[in-house]
């Protein structure tokens, strides 16, 4: 999955969310009480702070020592995880970070 794609799918679903919490407020009846999202908004402004901070590493040339998938194919992650996986290591992507075998040291 290129870096462009998953930057424009993680701000699409971040307005998503927004809009999710903002509805789930007002039917709370209280638009001004206590945050029925609170966790969920802070989850979201830490992602925005850590993209505006540009901590997102990526890389098009990278490929995963394990699984092979690179940022412009990662479907396999996808079918085994349900997800799409980001770089841990320079190459070693999230899905196969948790396997034996990895050739992680400790």
């Amino acid at each position: 999955m290129n870096h462009e794609a998953l930057e424009d799918w993680s701000l699409r679903a971040m307005q998503a969310l927004q809009d999710v919490c903002d509805e789930a407020q007002d039917a709370a009846g209280d638009p001004d009480g206590e945050d029925q999202c609170l966790d969920l908004r802070e989850l979201m402004a830490e992602f925005e702070e850590m993209r505006q901070q540009d901590n997102v590493v990526s890389s098009s040339t990278w490929t995963c020592r394990v699984c092979g998938c690179t940022d412009d194919d990662c479907r396999q992650c996808i079918e085994r995880t349900g997800e799409p996986c980001y770089w841990v290591e320079e190459d070693l992507c999230s899905a196969c970070e948790a396997q034996p075998n990895n050739g992680s040291v400790g």
